[in-house]
């Protein structure tokens, strides 16, 4: 009934069938933390506050997903994120909610869409 609070992940590499998945958090920190699934978004992040992602990429994109979905995160920083060749939209947010995430010395330009509202 109470959100998850003060996970922090560091330096992990993994691959699945799935991305990773978290909803209802409180003080997420993902640093450095590369995933590549077989369906995605590669990080589907919901109804999060005081969330912080560092260093997030997928090396092998899914085709037609995000790499990173965030729905209701208000104040999510975003920093230090990398998209790789073949990647179609990096991050994507509901509308409106982009004016609130903060993106901080991220490289993009390998997505054909950096961001969208969607």
């Amino acid at each position: 009934e109470m959100p998850i609070s003060g996970v922090r992940l560091t330096g992990i590499v993994g691959s699945g069938g799935a991305g990773l998945m978290a909803r209802y958090t409180d003080g997420l920190e993902l640093h450095h933390v590369q995933v590549n699934a077989e369906r995605g978004p590669v990080f589907a992040i919901e109804n999060a506050s005081d969330l912080e992602l560092n260093g997030v990429t997928a090396r092998k994109p899914v085709a037609g997903s995000p790499v990173l979905r965030l729905t209701h995160t208000p104040g999510a920083v975003l920093r230090n994120s990398r998209a790789f060749p073949g990647t179609e939209t990096f991050l994507s947010v509901a509308p409106g909610e982009l004016k609130s995430v903060r993106l901080q010395g991220n490289v993009l330009d390998n997505a054909k869409t950096s961001t969208e509202e969607h």
